[in-house]
């Protein structure tokens, strides 16, 4: 599901995946681990399955969260201010993703183009 915004980020590629529940290890698709979350007993199990899964699931989340507020924008439904903030909180070195104006045009061009404006 990558699309021109999301070719853009700089974390781990994903799939990201829980190998190691027990240990709570999560990897990228280089069996690079990137992630741990503390044992069971510091938070109870299903807190921690449950962290685990939202972590190892993030790359796809803020996929599709990006192409979401595209294709709401370019129908003239804009995303609110905070989603947009929280998408570039997660783009730590891309170009800041801003919204078009209200009068202005999407370029049909726009999703290979190189500027990130949705």
């Amino acid at each position: 599901m990558s699309n021109f915004f999301t070719r853009k980020l700089r974390h781990s590629s994903p799939p990201w995946r829980v190998q190691e529940e027990r240990r709570g290890i999560i990897y990228n698709q280089l069996d690079q681990k990137i992630a741990t979350v503390p044992k069971a007993g510091e938070i109870d199990w299903q807190t921690r399955t449950a962290n685990l899964n939202l972590i190892a699931h993030a790359p796809q989340l803020l996929e599709a969260l990006i192409t979401a507020c595209y294709l709401l924008d370019t129908q003239g439904i804009r995303p609110s201010d905070d989603v947009v903030a929280l998408i570039n909180a997660c783009r730590p070195g891309a170009p800041p993703v801003v919204l078009k104006d209200d009068d202005e045009q999407l370029p049909p061009a726009a999703v290979s183009s190189d500027d990130d404006t949705l």
